[in-house]
């Protein structure tokens, strides 16, 4: 019902949307009188309408062609048309008196549908598109006149556009480098292997120098293998231990309340029990026996603090803080309760707690083994890839 009744309001919204867009979005009628042409040079246009004579409708479908210029404001047009393109031709040039860019040829006036044609005396120093080589100038500027041809429909205006390029201007290197290349264009075809830099430039002495290859790219890729390097040993190495240390304190949590369960069930306090397993882990310890366990390591620890005067309670619970786990946190709760209410069945608990805990290694342990089929698979596929190149390979070079 509370489903239904959050649905039926938002049905109700929907359906009363509907309508309202509906009507919103149809086309509205409206009564015309006239009909706007495109502008000039634009292609004509095609207009739908709606006739309406005595209770008739007819649909109509009406062709207007773009507006023309009128004759006697042809010429004005063409002259505003050359303005135009004249204030666009000096491109990145201060003027057209001092041409060292390339020039700006528009190509099209839209507001009056014109086109523009350009042509030049001579294409060697500015072409067809306006692209400018100011080294072939002269000294003194070099005068061309650029012709455009304004065209619209079959009429058009021709003017004339004076343009003066000058050479580029050099700065002092510029002019070093453009001294040392003229040296070495000298040398060539002499059938030499080495080409001779010039000792002196404008009567001055020149040590040439090469630079070698930056080594910022080697340093950074340093830096970050470094960087990665650093990462992983104090992150990623910490993570995996971490997961090795609670997972290794997980398999052993079974064997210890199995050996807490038999020694207080024999009679022995817990502060005995704790420091009987410290002692004989230590004994395995110092006689190579055994590797590192850390769950008795904080067995250790929590026997040493009962011995230096520490309450039971306290370092049990401080037992079951240090293993980080939620299994000898409890033990260590369990134990500390122990030790402040007792009770008769303590030692049933503990048996209890060790058949559980025997059931939790037996599921650690299946879920270890599945882990351990997953890795497999990678150096199995890569196997399989050595194994069908080696098959695969001598069968094509046969051929």
């Amino acid at each position: 019902m509370k489903i239904f009744r959050k649905i039926i309001p938002a049905v109700l919204a929907v359906l009363t949307l509907i309508p309202a867009i509906y009507v919103l979005c149809m086309p509205k009628e409206t009564v015309v009188t006239r009909l706007e042409r495109p502008g000039y040079g634009e292609n004509e246009s095609l207009y739908e309408i709606n006739a309406v004579i005595d209770d008739n409708t007819y649909n109509l479908e009406l062709t207007v062609s773009a507006m023309e210029i009128p004759m006697d404001e042809l010429q004005s047009c063409f002259d505003r048309a050359y303005e135009f393109i004249l204030e666009k031709m000096p491109g990145e040039n201060e003027s057209l008196d001092i041409v060292r860019e390339n020039l700006v040829f528009t190509a099209s006036v839209p507001e009056y549908g014109m086109t523009a044609e350009y042509m030049l005396d001579s294409y060697e120093i500015i072409n067809c598109f306006g692209d400018v080589d100011c080294t072939k100038a002269e000294d003194g500027g070099s005068r061309l006149i650029v012709c455009v041809e304004i065209q619209y429909k079959e009429f058009s205006q021709s003017y004339e556009i004076p343009v003066t390029v000058y050479p580029p201007v050099y700065d002092e290197g510029d002019n070093i480098n453009n001294a040392v290349a003229s040296k070495i264009n000298e040398q060539d075809g002499d059938g030499s292997r080495y080409v001779q830099l010039p000792e002196n430039i404008d009567g001055k002495s020149v040590t040439y120098i090469t630079t070698g290859e930056s080594r910022a790219v080697a340093v950074v890729f340093a830096a970050l293998c470094v960087g990665l390097i650093l990462y992983n040993r104090k992150f990623v190495r910490r993570k995996n231990f971490l997961i090795y240390k609670e997972k290794q304190m997980s398999m052993d949590y079974s064997e210890i309340i199995s050996k807490l369960s038999l020694l207080m069930g024999a009679g022995m306090s817990g502060a005995g029990a704790f420091a009987k397993i410290a002692g004989d882990y230590t004994a395995a310890k110092k006689a190579n026996k055994t590797e590192i366990r850390y769950a008795y390591e904080e067995i250790v620890n929590a026997s040493n603090r009962i011995s230096t005067g520490v309450s039971e309670s306290d370092a049990y619970a401080a037992f079951g803080r240090a293993c980080r786990l939620h299994c000898y946190i409890k033990l260590g709760n369990l134990l500390s309760q122990n030790v402040m209410k007792g009770g008769d069945g303590f030692t049933q608990i503990l048996r209890e707690e060790a058949e559980e805990a025997f059931s939790e290694r037996k599921a650690l342990a299946r879920k270890s083994g599945e882990e351990a089929g997953t890795k497999l698979l990678l150096p199995m596929a890569m196997m399989l890839g050595i194994v069908l190149v080696i098959t695969v390979v001598p069968a094509f070079m046969s051929f």
